[in-house]
């Protein structure tokens, strides 16, 4: 998925420069995500992917 940083902050109260400096730690966290930042005119563009999920034996 496709998320936009300003899209982000319009629906949390932040702005999209709040966002771009917050979702490191989101990025960073044990979440089973995995965020890479994509763009770079008007709008910080993220793309959002679920990690795979490993089963051990």
């Amino acid at each position: 998925m496709y998320f936009k940083s300003r899209v982000i902050g319009q629906d949390i109260g932040l702005s999209a420069k709040e966002v771009g400096t917050n979702i490191g730690a989101i990025r960073d966290g044990e979440f089973g995500l995995t965020i890479e930042r994509w763009g770079k005119s008007g709008s910080i563009t993220w793309k959002v992917t679920e990690d795979p999920v490993s089963i051990a034996d």
